[in-house]
């Protein structure tokens, strides 16, 4: 995983060794989908984890995760902040250089072929018709 270190007292974040500042909170959001990796959120959900105590609009969110997108846009192959359409936002740590969980996996890839390889489709497999 990306390494990412919180520095609560100034509400900085560190990244790969460079120290971003944020507002206090753009850290707690950022903190939070940081915790909860890969896992989507509502609006609802985000104002109700970062902003227990006040009452801003869903615009509110929207707002911080594009300062958070435009602050983060250096490492936004390692780290990026996804719209999941009609629902809300992921945060998305992508490593670098893990190997597929698929990798080894000759029945996922149909013709044996490995993840590195140009053949990377799954065959469908065609059932015998059911007589009757």
């Amino acid at each position: 995983m990306a390494q990412v270190k919180f520095h609560v007292h100034d509400y900085t974040i560190t990244i790969l060794g460079e120290t971003i500042p944020l507002l206090r909170k753009e850290y707690e959001l950022f903190h939070f989908l940081y915790e909860n990796n890969l896992r989507p959120f509502t609006r609802e959900k985000l104002l109700d984890a970062v902003w227990p105590t006040s009452a801003p609009s869903d615009r509110t969110v929207d707002d911080h995760i594009y300062r958070l997108r435009k602050k983060l846009a250096k490492w936004k192959d390692s780290i990026s902040i996804d719209t999941i359409k009609g629902y809300g936002y992921q945060l998305t740590i992508n490593d670098e250089g893990q190997a597929s969980p698929f990798e080894k996996d000759d029945e996922f890839f149909s013709t044996g072929a490995r993840a590195d390889s140009k053949v990377s489709f799954i065959r469908p497999r065609v059932c015998p018709p059911i007589l009757t």
